[in-house]
């Protein structure tokens, strides 16, 4: 994992020196000329039924242009529950009546951050395609607490499932498309890519039944830890350029 996480490093910090003095080189030349792209731009993409969504991440994606041959693509996501479900039941008969209630707490939160140093080969035709790659990051954490109360005239049975899941994601993303500007703001982008990550992740479950008379548990641990390629389908997204 260390070296890992070191081959990572080295390579965003490669990239990110080639992108530095290309773009100096580049910007004389679009400075003269006049840039095709614009420096700043948000990024969504176009799904099914027309609707736009985040094209990577689900708040935020962003595109910075050094120069019309390099850009700095940055999509950051985030997920966040803190919530506590209650439900009570009563079931009655000529014999006994049966009193029951339930309780769901849930703590979830997810980030994202999906990046790619992109390089456009051909600027001044009207479709453009690139290419990039850049670090992949995610962390998500859940914990999923499930609670049982039943009385009856017999017995109190509380049952407690406990659920705790933790994941980590580090990794290099890489893309490639084509871009096609149909107005100096606006521009129509088909791309595929795919991911290449390490992933650690910790599953536990714990279980606990209550009785007047005894309590039982049980406990089961999962462990992941593998390597991942992970190839996306093609999308199509609308760029603005503000």
């Amino acid at each position: 994992m260390k070296n890992y996480s070191l081959f990572i490093i080295l390579s965003s910090l490669i990239t990110l020196q080639l992108a530095s003095a290309q773009s100096g080189q580049v910007q004389d030349s679009s400075a003269a000329d006049g840039a095709v792209f614009k420096t700043h731009a948000l990024q969504f993409q176009i799904s099914d039924r027309l609707r736009l969504t985040a094209f990577q991440g689900a708040l935020l994606s962003y595109k910075f242009h050094h120069s019309d041959s390099w850009a700095l693509r940055i999509g950051l996501g985030m997920d966040v529950e803190d919530s506590k479900t209650e439900r009570d039941s009563r079931n009655f008969s000529e014999i006994d009546t049966l009193l029951g209630e339930q309780t769901r707490t849930t703590d979830y939160y997810l980030f994202i951050l999906q990046s790619q140093f992109l390089y456009y080969f051909n600027t001044t035709s009207d479709i453009k395609t690139f290419i990039g790659t850049g670090p992949y990051l995610t962390y998500r954490n859940r914990i999923l607490e499930d609670e049982d109360n039943k009385l009856n005239l017999s017995e109190e049975v509380r049952r407690i499932k406990e659920t705790k899941y933790r994941e980590f994601r580090a990794g290099l993303s890489f893309a490639s498309g084509a871009e096609w500007l149909f107005r100096k703001n606006m521009s129509v982008t088909a791309e595929y890519g795919f991911l290449i990550y390490y992933q650690s992740s910790k599953d536990k479950m714990r279980g606990v039944i209550y009785r007047e008379t005894d309590t039982s548990e049980d406990e089961v641990d999962y462990n992941v830890n593998r390597w991942v390629f992970s190839a996306s389908s093609v999308k199509f997204g609308l760029t603005i350029y503000l």
